[in-house]
């Protein structure tokens, strides 16, 4: 009886076999294709090129590769372009299985996963960074939600406190008139109303908005629980301020906050 001694390696099996080597491609594991992020113009010569590397240690010809990857890219073009209307800008990633059989490539087009990614229109792009740096300030000083926390970190927090601390020196506070427990009038050196401090939702903290400031309008929001009726000084009113995390806001949102809320007293 013949005995076979064989080693495998990269798909292949060495037979030694009556005193000659005999090397055969055989059927093996299934091996896995990845395109990478590759744009959905340029994907069949992705294709081409990837496979043409992935199966050269393994032997397979050259024809058979460009037949191979013929065949995939008539299947991929189907969904790419007439399925999915994927544009030649898009980005895709292909990922697929297939086996080598004696020299011939078999997809296994039941693995075949197609990830496909919109491109956004330059102009659409530059829009929403002209309009959230037009917002800076109040993008920092705003609170920071869940999903931030998550993907940033507790140093956004940090951010936030860095950039919401309030400069007193940019309110022209002359005056104040507290209306009750709820409601503190601020008014400039001139006399001209300016703005309004009054309870926070459900009564929590104080909300106060300020018209008028170098910085321009602002929303400043004190978490501490403060009696307003004991507010009776300029400086106090600048100290409890002064411990707001503050958020820049429209001029038209301030004056309309300010005009609904003395509305209330009249």
């Amino acid at each position: 009886d013949n005995i076979q001694i064989f080693y495998c390696f990269d798909n292949k099996k060495i037979y030694l076999e009556q005193g000659f080597l005999e090397v055969q491609i055989r059927k093996m594991a299934a091996n896995r294709f990845s395109s990478g992020l590759v744009i959905a113009g340029a994907y069949a010569d992705k294709v081409r090129r990837t496979l043409f590397a992935q199966t050269k240690p393994m032997g397979v010809k050259p024809a058979e590769v460009v037949r191979a990857s013929a065949e995939l890219n008539r299947v991929l073009f189907e969904i790419i372009v007439n399925r999915l209307n994927i544009d030649k800008g898009d980005v895709v990633r292909i990922r697929i299985d297939y086996e080598v059989d004696n020299g011939k490539i078999s997809w296994k087009y039941d693995t075949l996963e197609i990830e496909a990614f919109k491109r956004i229109p330059d102009e659409d792009v530059s829009s929403k960074v002209k309009e959230v740096v037009s917002k800076i300030k109040e993008i920092l000083t705003a609170p920071v939600s869940e999903e931030e926390r998550r993907m940033i970190g507790a140093d956004a927090e940090k951010v936030r406190e860095e950039h919401g601390q309030l400069s007193v020196e940019e309110i022209d506070i002359g005056e104040i008139k507290t209306i009750g427990t709820d409601m503190i009038i601020l008014k400039n050196t001139e006399g001209k109303t300016i703005g309004v401090i009054v309870r926070g939702e459900n009564f929590n903290g104080i909300d106060a908005i300020i018209v008028e400031s170098k910085g321009g309008p602002k929303k400043i929001t004190v978490e501490e629980n403060i009696d307003l009726s004991n507010i009776d000084s300029v400086e106090d009113v600048k100290r409890i301020l002064a411990k707001g995390k503050t958020i820049e806001i429209s001029k038209e949102d301030a004056k309309k906050f300010l005009t609904e809320k003395l509305k209330t007293i009249m």
